[in-house]
């Protein structure tokens, strides 16, 4: 039977045998979200069960898949695609069977910021740059922080190896990738036209954040770039989607409400056009909560499957509570149309 079905099935009888041992979860740093508001979310819910736990901090999700796979903590919070791109980074094809994410807890947008002129695209990345042109010098791409962390992974390990183009271009030295270990994305749009092209980053879609503002507030100068690509949105773990493409929107982005006119429910909307930035297409991936079952008992994968996939699980008044609660239903959206 499968292991999800397993945990489905199980979950409302197993919290009595779930205590006897406490479940530590690696969340991030001690100011990352997954420290500040997820993982406390998770443990209030599990002493709510009678199951004593507690959060661990870490530098992220590269640090958290090591953790859980050594066994070193029951469970951690990480990125889907940074999953997907550790699990399967040896490109051994069973090798991710040895994982489970849980739960579909927030959603994170990548987010590509460049100069507004002159005008770059997302195919500048994946086309432009062939062996054919030979580029005077190399596209540069920033990306948010190091060999082991979420933002980096991302690109290098979940969205490079699927972008056939891409992945070429790099081995070819025509795209440079460069940590921006310990440099904030929004510090390092002073970095654009100079030496870099653009900056990467992942970023829960909180419109008020600084990365976000920085660009929403530049008067112009700087832009998000639109990212499509069929080819990630076909990538699955743990039978969900890597990605999903959406539309966020920019606007209303200095009202009261953190998300302002937020997202359109993945139904097609086109956007409307304006000379400010009103949205960016982008891809989404998901927070999970990663187990690896040859570390923990079966008693402790279903509790914690009960937790992850209960509804209204972080705080409702939280930025990460009402993005969760609005992606939820987006998608639930996305699907019914889908259907018809």
């Amino acid at each position: 039977m499968n292991k999800l079905i397993v945990l489905a099935i199980t979950s409302g009888f197993i919290i009595s045998n779930a205590g006897a041992k406490p479940i530590i979860i690696s969340a991030s740093t001690a100011d990352g979200l997954y420290t500040r508001v997820i993982c406390p979310s998770i443990v209030t819910a599990l002493q709510n069960k009678g199951v004593e736990a507690s959060c661990k901090t870490s530098s992220g999700s590269g640090a958290n898949f090591e953790h859980v796979a050594g066994g070193t903590v029951t469970a951690g919070l990480m990125q889907r695609d940074v999953l997907y791109g550790l699990a399967t980074g040896n490109d051994d094809a069973n090798e991710h069977n040895n994982y489970i994410a849980l739960g579909n807890l927030t959603p994170e947008a990548i987010w590509m910021v460049a100069l507004s002129a002159p005008k770059i695209t997302f195919s500048s990345f994946t086309k432009n740059y062939s062996e054919d042109l030979k580029p005077k010098r190399p596209l540069v791409i920033g990306v948010a922080g190091n060999n082991k962390s979420g933002s980096y992974l991302t690109l290098t390990e979940a969205i490079v190896k699927n972008i056939p183009n891409l992945k070429s271009n790099i081995e070819a030295g025509y795209v440079k990738l460069t940590s921006l270990n310990k440099i904030p994305p929004n510090v390092a749009y002073n970095q654009l036209g100079n030496q870099l092209d653009a900056v990467m980053f992942v970023q829960m879609p909180d419109l008020k954040h600084v990365r976000i503002q920085d660009v929403l507030t530049s008067k112009g100068k700087y832009t998000f770039l639109d990212i499509s690509s069929p080819k990630l949105t076909q990538l699955r773990f743990s039978n969900q989607p890597v990605y999903r493409e959406a539309d966020i929107y920019l606007q209303g982005a200095s009202d009261d409400s953190r998300l302002g006119n937020a997202w359109n429910a993945l139904t097609g909307a086109t956007p409307s056009i304006a000379k400010k930035q009103t949205s960016v297409h982008t891809l989404v991936t998901e927070t999970t909560l990663l187990i690896n079952p040859e570390t923990i008992d079966g008693s402790v994968m279903s509790v914690l499957s009960d937790v992850a996939n209960s509804n209204h699980l972080l705080p409702d008044d939280s930025v990460a509570g009402t993005v969760s609660q609005w992606w939820q239903t987006l998608k639930k959206a996305s699907n019914e149309l889908t259907k018809r």
